[in-house]
């Protein structure tokens, strides 16, 4: 049993994204293998594209670099039904440049919410409704900083705002464990004005695949 409180936490984003760089095979294993001719280092953050939708956008690490093969931390691809075998090919980048987002009051999730068909039979003589699960809401975290035009991350959410080019948000909580999103950031750079309150802004950060967890171990820590 573990419980966690955010204080602490370090939030970080990258400002770059380097070239898509071609994956020609990923295996279907527990953590995945993807073969590639121009490898990541070893450690790198990688975002992936694949074949396999569920792989799209999912950033994580490169390890165990060599070969013409690197490692996928984490990343589970042993269910065929949803990983054909033999058509993951793809390709991924490294986000670089993070900045250190500081001064964050609060920090929200919205979405995810589950939606629902609904339907009911002509011959059914009861007043049932029918359910089943479709889909979820699109999932989105919400920064809100106090304001400081004169930080670095300033700059850097207004630019990823403006560009429209998705990104990967590096949480670091104190526990050392790591989690990665991935998606685009919406920066409103004008301040709020309330009375005796710190001007704040905000940023926006929409969520396009799972958040991943690295824990303390996995960087050789305890």
């Amino acid at each position: 049993m573990a419980q966690y409180f955010p204080n602490g936490a370090k939030f970080a984003v990258a400002t770059t994204m380097g070239l898509a760089q071609a994956i020609s095979a990923i295996t279907n294993a527990n953590p995945a293998i993807a073969s590639a001719a121009v490898l990541p280092a070893e450690m790198d953050i990688v975002l992936l594209d694949s074949n396999w939708t569920d792989l799209a956008d999912q950033p994580t690490y490169a390890t165990d670099v060599g070969g013409g093969a690197f490692t996928l931390a984490n990343i589970d691809t042993t269910d065929t039904g949803i990983y054909l075998p033999g058509e993951g090919e793809g390709s991924y980048k490294i986000p670089g440049d993070f900045v250190t987002v500081s001064q964050i009051r609060e920090v929200n999730t919205s979405g995810g919410d589950a939606n629902f068909f609904n339907w009911g039979y002509v011959d059914d003589s009861s007043v049932r409704t029918r359910s089943r699960p479709t889909d979820t809401n699109p999932l989105q975290l919400t920064l809100t900083l106090d304001w400081d035009p004169d930080k670095p991350w300033a700059d850097a959410l207004e630019l990823l705002s403006k560009k429209r080019i998705p990104t990967v948000l590096r949480e670091r909580l104190s526990t050392g464990d790591i989690l990665l999103y991935a998606g685009y950031v919406s920066y409103q750079k004008v301040p709020s004005h309330t009375r005796n309150e710190n001007m704040t802004v905000t940023a926006v950060m929409t969520i396009n695949s799972d958040p991943i967890r690295f824990p303390p171990e996995f960087f050789g820590g305890s």
